[in-house]
């Protein structure tokens, strides 16, 4: 690395940052297994860590839904769903950024998914179905992990959570609660 001055290039060039976490800045090999040295997998870390953000909290994956709503909560965990402000900030053009459903606030992940007046209505259902104490916020970091912090145990907290996870993806088909409760395999 004798003719790459690595000290004078950009500091946010991904790859120059690979070579920095790497070498160091004083040529010292970091980022190694003890056991195998460098490995591709410890560059991917670092390309990982560089370039992928968290989301506000761990990724969790339940097997009692299908692929794609847990495809979809991931996504809502990235904040990737292209809801109409998402869509403005972007730069395209749409008739109204105000939230379909009730016209009251800016159709935002956490209003859309938590905060909406009538999906307040949903969750309050839930929690008494479940015998649960609703979050006191609704942000949408709140609703992915309200199973974890409600007084349920065992497999019911992975039930719950496909609860969670099927009400989220029935509010972005826009599937009633009522046709819901009474066919639950239509958002399916």
């Amino acid at each position: 690395m004798g003719f790459l001055n690595v000290k004078k290039l950009p500091s946010d060039l991904i790859w120059v940052r690979m070579v920095k976490a790497l070498h160091g800045t004083d040529g010292g090999c970091y980022y190694l297994s003890l056991k195998t040295g460098w490995t591709v997998s410890s560059a991917r870390f670092i390309i990982d860590s560089a370039l992928l953000g968290t989301g506000g909290c761990e990724t969790t994956w339940n097997n009692w839904v299908p692929i794609k709503v847990n495809i979809f909560i991931w996504r809502l965990r990235l904040q990737s769903i292209p809801t109409r402000e998402r869509l403005s900030l972007r730069g395209i053009t749409l008739n109204s950024i105000m939230c379909p459903i009730c016209s009251m606030n800016v159709e935002s992940i956490d209003h859309l998914f938590a905060e909406c007046i009538h999906l307040r209505d949903i969750w309050s259902r839930v929690a008494i179905w479940w015998d649960v104490q609703i979050p006191s916020q609704l942000p949408i970091d709140s609703i992915l992990i309200w199973s974890r912090s409600s007084a349920l145990r065992g497999g019911r907290i992975k039930a719950f959570q496909a609860v969670i996870f099927t009400t989220l993806w029935c509010t972005k088909a826009k599937i009633g609660w009522s046709s819901w409760l009474h066919n639950p395999s239509i958002c399916l």
